[in-house]
């Protein structure tokens, strides 16, 4: 969707973190991938949320109810059992 002036809306990059241990990648996707020769690295520059899902207590998780629900199943999900249960929560 284009805004009024005819551009797109700034990015933000959200990583939604299920792990067991704290996240101590890279934030910076430019820092995370590999560009093919020519393409500059500060045309992937954009800022990045991290939110570590298995390190916020459940009485804790706030927002809409899709997102909170949401949430709820990646906190509860084991690693077989993800994909289905964040595809439930996107599609109901």
């Amino acid at each position: 969707m284009l805004t009024e002036d005819g551009k797109y809306p700034y990015v933000v990059m959200v990583v939604l973190y299920h792990g067991e241990t704290p996240w101590e990648e890279l934030l910076q996707i430019e820092d995370m991938v590999s560009l093919p020769s020519g393409v500059d690295r500060h045309f992937l520059s954009v800022p990045t949320i991290l939110i570590e899902v298995s390190q916020i207590p459940h009485e804790e998780l706030k927002g809409p109810p899709a997102l909170v629900a949401l949430l709820d199943s990646l906190q509860s999900a084991s690693s077989e059992t993800l994909p289905e249960n964040f595809e439930r929560e996107l599609v109901y």
